[in-house]
């Protein structure tokens, strides 16, 4: 690039640096939208009836008729598009009063909600747990789309205790800026992509380079077709890997980072579920919802990156194994639009398994680096860190993933044993072990030492867990146009896929199965080599031995009966079709092995008419899919973190003794000689005033789930002993005559924080020793090897 071109990018840069600033400043000087609203200027809702003077509602009108809803209504004018906090100042005692928003059309007609215009989910409210005078705030965001004119707030009593609003405050949210900001900076990046592409890279790149963009673009845009309206599809998962996304966001408001512990989940007892799934790639989302996008825009753009992740990676994989850009383009068309991929992405919100699919080619590639003698040096050379990148990866989205992938490693191990045990092989698969431990330290032994602690909870049947019951019949297999309307979902690979396997096996009896070949144009000679043959059929077999092993129709049962560690190791995948994670990869890789092979072979319209009928295949199943979806799938809508309550529904991660359903709703005292006041709960910690009579020490039960981490100090800073209570509660020891107020909060443990800076420094490390190498390689002359042998 010429320097006069330098300077005008340069320019730009500035340029557009400086608008930022102009538009900040122009934000910080400008009035903002600011209302407050006071107890007089309420209104009470048709059914509800209070004392005017101290504005409490009596709770006598909940015995008369409890099915009755209590409202009390305030009103904010002049209210535009944009993005605003709303306070509420109140007082009560119970759990379960709540705040909800919506537009005023008429001021005569009741509410009339919007969805696609304000925040409408229902935000419940803090309380004490004791009778005091200290008022409570709490703010939450809305957002509006467009002019709202007349917004009205009805806060909500559901609960038979005292219960008053002094204020309530509506004003225009910082956010606003930080979202603009945003916005401009993804604009501006867009418009300097385009104009370099204009002035420098139009003339470099080739046609073929401009045509596999497209083509690698068009797939992640089709694969994103579900995101592009303003809601979520309700997939069956849905709403425990929304409520994980909103506890992380809770931790780090917390102060936690890396979060372990949830604080919102199960009405705010809390709950570690950070450390058996891990929520690694959920910070994306959960950063843009801080920056002050809605939970569910952050969702949808996290889901369009991670489409895009996945294609990059397939090609990448792809085009390294068969060194051919086309059947890396159709491999990764393939993955990105394959029929099970988009079940896990939208019909089961299987988050995520969706994300370690992103990373199983690398471990794959990573594998065939070690073993294949096609691979370049330098590829040999990064082996290991690609299989620790690949593994990490699947560790840090899902446990059950890793479990599956690692049976498959055991057995390719010991399939290649002879080049295992090589000495150059065995380094470099021990690099890639040790590597994969260090990276993921923080998050490894959080987990083995909880587990091993606690154990995790799957639902048993006689002591055997019911793996052989759900697995799939031969048919549900073979659909092609699945229907999402049926209570179990569609196991399907998709035609192009089977078809895959069919052309693969037909040119495994041909002449492909010979160490011979054509030559063709340009090529310096076609012969396959037998590492390739090798590498083909191990796919291939994996391809059908994970698709035996989805059937329903392979006992496992028998097995897991009598062989304990069967029961353990497969009774944890819970269904068998989650093996169709493998056979998708495989046939991915094996459709990308077809064409390859008659491009080789000098066959070129085979080739073409292979991807278009590959490709034809995966967007007829894939469309179709996701039409049925968009059309019959039941919306749902999470705009704040406040307005998604966690329910009592997963124990996976509980130990048998802790029922959270069950734990207590407020403190309680293990004697009548110790009193409780003025208990309060927020993000951070648990506080409360004690005070003790008694000659022996006593207990305080929080309505807190017990975990390791937590710690009770009195106000002098002095640590108070804290021991699990009935239903997995947290009992604090109160000594004798003990009289002042006790802090609880969660706090990881110095082992755990060591883990975190180990795993930081080997990221680091590893982060600074490649674009090291990188840098040497580009500006020292010493260019690395990109291309190796003909052929895989």
């Amino acid at each position: 690039m010429s320097t006069g071109k330098k300077k005008i990018i340069c320019a730009a840069v500035l340029v557009e640096l400086l608008l930022i600033v102009i538009l900040c400043v122009k934000y910080a000087l400008s009035d903002h939208y600011s209302v407050i609203i006071s107890a007089d200027q309420m209104n009470p809702g048709a059914i509800a009836q209070y004392n005017e003077r101290a504005n409490v509602i009596e709770p006598i009108h909940l015995q008369t008729d409890p099915n009755n809803l209590l409202l009390l209504n305030a009103y904010a004018e002049g209210v535009k598009k944009g993005i605003y906090d709303i306070t509420v100042h109140y007082k009560t005692e119970m759990q379960g009063n709540s705040v909800t928003i919506g537009k005023e059309e008429k001021p005569e007609s009741s509410v009339n909600w919007l969805m696609e215009t304000v925040l409408n989910d229902t935000i419940f409210l803090p309380h004490h747990f004791f009778d005091t005078d200290q008022e409570e705030s709490h703010t939450f965001r809305i957002w509006t789309t467009d002019y709202v004119g007349e917004l009205r707030i009805d806060v909500n009593y559901l609960t038979d205790g005292p219960f008053s609003v002094s204020t309530i405050e509506v004003r225009e949210s910082s956010a606003v800026i930080r979202v603009a900001v945003m916005k401009l900076v993804v604009f501006f990046l867009i418009l300097d992509f385009l104009y370099l592409y204009a002035v420098h890279c139009r003339k470099v790149w080739t046609a073929e380079k401009k045509g596999v963009i497209a083509a690698l673009a068009g797939s992640v845009f089709l694969a994103c077709i579900p995101l592009m309206v303003p809601n979520l599809w309700r997939g069956d998962d849905i709403l425990f890997h929304v409520q994980r996304l909103t506890g992380l966001i809770e931790g780090l408001r917390a102060g936690q980072f890396p979060v372990r512990l949830q604080p919102n989940w199960w009405d705010g007892r809390g709950y570690d579920v950070s450390i058996f799934y891990g929520d690694a790639f959920l910070y994306l989302p959960a950063f843009l919802y801080l920056v002050g996008l809605t939970l569910q825009s952050s969702i949808q753009i996290f889901l369009a990156v991670l489409n895009g992740l996945t294609c990059l990676v397939m090609y990448f994989c792809t085009k390294r194994m068969m060194r051919g850009t086309w059947a890396a383009v159709t491999g990764a068309a393939l993955y990105t639009l394959s029929l099970y991929r988009l079940v896990d992405l939208y019909y089961r919100f299987a988050l995520g398994e969706a994300i370690a699919m992103t990373f199983v080619p690398l471990v794959l590639y990573g594998f065939w680096c070690v073993l294949s003698r096609e691979a370049t040096e330098q590829e040999k050379q990064y082996s290991p860190l690609i299989i620790a990148l690949g593994l990490s990866g699947i560790i840090q989205s899902h446990v059950l993933t890793t479990e599956m992938v690692g049976l498959f490693i055991l057995l390719t191990c010991l399939i290649f044993v002879r080049k295992v045990i090589q000495k150059n092989c065995f380094f470099r698969l021990l690099q890639a072990l040790v590597l994969t431990i260090l990276m993921n330290m923080w998050f490894l032994l959080p987990f083995l030492t909880s587990f091993m602690e606690r154990g995790g909870t799957i639902y048993t049947t006689d002591g055997v867990k019911p793996f052989q019951h759900n697995g799939a019949l031969p048919y549900e297999l073979l659909e092609i146009f699945p229907n999402t309307g049926q209570d179990t979902p569609p196991k399907g690979i998709g035609l192009a896929l089977l078809l895959t396997l069919i052309l693969y096996a037909s040119q495994n009896m041909g002449k492909f199965s010979q160490n011979t070949g054509t030559k063709c144009e340009g090529e310096t000679g076609y012969r396959e080599a037998r590492s390739v043959r090798i590498f083909g059929r191990v796919l291939f077999g994996y391809a059908l031995l994970a698709t035996a092993a989805c059937l329903r129709i392979i006992p496992y049962e028998f097995f897991q009966k009598r062989i304990s560690v069967v029961n353990d190791l497969i009774g944890n995948l819970q269904f068998p079709w989650r093996f169709l994670v493998v056979v998708t990869v495989c046939a991915c890789f094996l459709a990308a092995l077809v064409q390859e092979r008659w491009r080789r072979s000098g066959q070129i319209a085979a080739f073409w008419i292979t991807a278009a009928v590959f490709c034809g295949l995966t967007l007829l199943s894939g469309l179709a899919f996701m039409q049925n979806i968009c059309e019959n799938a039941e919306v749902v809508e999470h705009y704040a973190t406040e307005g998604v309550r966690p329910v009592y529904a997963y124990y996976d991660y509980l130990s048998e003794n802790m029922v959270p359903s069950e734990v207590i709703d407020r403190p309680e005292t293990s004697s009548e000689e110790v009193v409780l006041s003025e208990a309060m709960r927020t993000r951070k910690d648990f506080s409360f005033q004690v005070r003790s009579e008694a000659e022996t020490e006593e207990s305080v039960s929080l309505p807190l789930m017990y975990f390791p981490g937590y710690q009770a100090a009195d106000e002098s800073g002095n640590v108070l002993e804290t021991v699990m209570g009935e239903n997995g509660c947290i009992e604090v020891k109160i000594s004798p005559h003990y009289a002042g107020s006790v802090t609880v909060a969660y706090q990881a443990s110095t082992l755990y924080q060591g883990m975190d800076l180990l795993s930081l420094l080997v990221w680091m490390s590893i982060l600074v020793i490649v674009v090291g190498k990188r840098f040497a390689a580009k500006y020292c002359g010493r260019l690395p090897e990109r291309h190796g042998k003909a052929g895989l």
